[in-house]
């Protein structure tokens, strides 16, 4: 054991493995501040239901909307609006929504429908909102709402044709 941390290629060894506990604890300790701070910059109770197998009842969306909205937290409240328009596709039989599903899988249950464009629009502002480092500002928010809002229209106004 000795002549193992003497020798040069054993020497080479432990400093490889010291370093790359180095670099692994570092990268560790970064990562948990960053993620601390996405953690406290979302409300608690909303950051609960991250994924959309914890969707809760149509009442506490509106709700957790309307808190969203009253903090300044567009991009939470994009989130409860792409719910809410996943939900209703749901209950209309357009899509099976399940736990382990993506985005990508609702757009290919979908594809086949007349509305497909207007919910691959609406799934693509979603996705540069929540998983893109994108600030959004009143104004913008706004057009987005508008734009969920029409589709969720269309989903309660043409059930039959999306």
């Amino acid at each position: 054991l000795k002549t193992l941390f003497t020798s040069p290629a054993g020497k080479i060894v432990a400093i490889s493995v010291i370093i790359g506990l180095l670099v692994f604890l570092l990268v560790r300790l970064l990562l948990n501040r960053t993620s601390d701070k996405k953690v406290n910059a979302i409300p608690t109770d909303v950051y609960l239901w991250q994924n959309e197998d914890d969707i809760p009842e149509e009442t506490d969306m509106e709700r957790h909307l309307r808190e969203a909205l009253e903090s300044g937290n567009y991009k939470i409240a994009v989130r409860i609006l792409y719910l809410i328009v996943i939900r209703q596709l749901h209950e209309n039989n357009f899509i099976k929504w399940k736990k382990d599903k993506t985005n990508r899988d609702y757009l290919n249950e979908m594809r086949q429908r007349d509305d497909y464009r207007n919910f691959r629009e609406v799934t693509h502002i979603y996705e540069v909102v929540w998983y893109g480092d994108y600030d959004i500002s009143t104004a913008e928010f706004e057009k987005i709402q508008s734009l969920f809002s029409a589709y969720k229209n269309r989903i309660n106004g043409n059930a039959e044709k999306i």
